[in-house]
């Protein structure tokens, strides 16, 4: 993503609110842009107003949600949560996520992801199955579908090659890697959430709406 920009979508976003235009996918957004310019504080508090979560009365309520709709604010607060080292919350709002969007393919497959960083492949395996219910020819899903592994795979996969080989071990590009027979394969991690393709549409889509027609297409170029 280049300098500037979730800066300047963000700023273009709240202008937008302020106005009373914005919509679930737009109140979205906002969380998306405050997590790509790494303003953690306010994208955490801003994503617990839009699920709808009160971290004082440690409780959920969909219905004061400002887009409890949107799956991805959901993972992407999660997948905070979880490198901070809050498991638990972090499994709370994957669990809220499906209370609130039950019928939703995307709000399954963010479940798989997450329940997959936090080891509970049982649990991953049955998110996907779900979505793949919902949707059996949707990309995403079958992607997702395609690295769940089966019990018998899930145990083979994890056992070591030996009793002295490490479960896990750091690359030298800091990723993890888990031993398998034959040899070293990188661990599975979601998707980067604060730089999809998409992005760049959806902030071109912004420009386009505030009529800054050079902005987008400015943008749109250079993404």
């Amino acid at each position: 993503m280049k300098y500037g920009y979730p800066d300047r979508a963000l700023q273009t976003i709240e202008e937008i609110v302020k106005e009373g235009q914005g919509d679930a996918e737009l109140l979205a957004l906002k969380a998306q842009c405050l997590f790509a310019t790494q303003d953690t504080g306010k994208a955490v508090d801003w994503s617990y107003k839009v699920i709808g979560y009160d971290p004082r009365a440690n409780t959920f309520d969909a219905a004061k949600g400002l887009a409890p709709d949107q799956p991805r604010v959901y993972a992407m607060v999660a997948q905070y949560l979880l490198g901070s080292g809050q498991k638990d919350l972090a499994k709370r709002v994957i669990d809220q996520l499906i209370v609130a969007n039950p019928e939703s393919r995307d709000a399954y497959v963010f479940q798989f992801q997450i329940l997959a960083m936090l080891d509970k492949q049982e649990e991953a395996r049955a998110a996907i199955e779900k979505a793949f219910a919902i949707d059996p020819k949707d990309a995403s899903v079958l992607q997702a579908k395609g690295k769940s592994p089966s019990p018998t795979t899930s145990r083979r996969w994890r056992r070591p090659i030996s009793p002295k080989t490490p479960k896990s071990r750091s690359n030298a590009q800091g990723r993890r890697e888990v031993p398998r027979r034959g040899g070293w394969i990188l661990h599975p991690r979601p998707a980067e959430f604060s730089r999809p393709i998409g992005f760049y549409k959806q902030v071109a889509q912004i420009e386009l709406y505030r009529q800054h027609l050079d902005e987008a297409m400015k943008i749109i170029e250079d993404g």
